[in-house]
């Protein structure tokens, strides 16, 4: 049985953007949004796989993946899905537990490195961390947890630079970040391959 009493408390674990506070937050927006109850129903049992989605897929894809796979209107679901997104984003965004981490100074980009760092890549087993942009800003994920976020930015000498990140608390080693950008599957590679066989 479906039941979403969003004034039940629910505690949430400190220091962490894992599924429990996801769904929460994911719980939180179709209150916010004042969803009718049939579609609100739909939308509430969706689990952290399905809700992952709403962070890492385009606008365009979210719309029409929950447009085909619900039972409504697919006009009322197209308006509501960006909705729903953008509260996600914005909780993210202003978390404010995230901790200041160094940033990767030697990790620099130059243009078709840097729009493919904003392309990303879906996780999967020889890659188990992830980053998805929203906003400018960049986060690394796995399995529906948040775990970083971290900005480029372009600068005099027309290559992007990472000019900020963050971590979360639990986060047990912020050296994944460096990994993930090194070895990660992008569409073009983001370091050099002659950089890689110095290190």
């Amino acid at each position: 049985m479906c039941t979403f009493d969003r004034n039940q408390p629910r505690p949430l674990p400190p220091g962490e953007i894992d599924p429990e506070v996801l769904t929460k937050w994911f719980h939180d927006a179709l209150g916010v949004l004042r969803v009718d109850d049939t579609l609100k129903r739909f939308f509430w049992d969706r689990n952290i796989s399905e809700i992952q989605q709403f962070l890492i897929r385009s606008r365009q894809e979210l719309q029409h993946f929950w447009a085909y796979n619900s039972p409504f209107d697919p006009r009322r679901v197209r308006r509501l899905v960006p909705r729903i997104a953008s509260f996600l984003h914005k909780r993210i965004e202003r978390w404010p537990d995230w901790i200041p981490e160094q940033v990767l100074a030697d990790i620099v980009l130059d243009e078709e490195q840097y729009a493919a760092l904003r392309e990303g890549f879906f996780p999967g087993w020889d890659c188990r961390y992830a980053t998805y942009c929203y906003n400018g800003n960049l986060f690394l994920y796995r399995s529906g947890n948040i775990l970083m976020k971290f900005r480029y930015t372009r600068r005099s000498d027309g290559l992007y630079h990472m000019t900020s990140c963050y971590r979360t608390a639990k986060l047990s080693n912020p050296r994944m970040l460096d990994e993930t950008l090194r070895c990660g599957p992008w569409r073009v590679p983001l370091i050099n391959r002659e950089e890689r066989s110095h290190r």
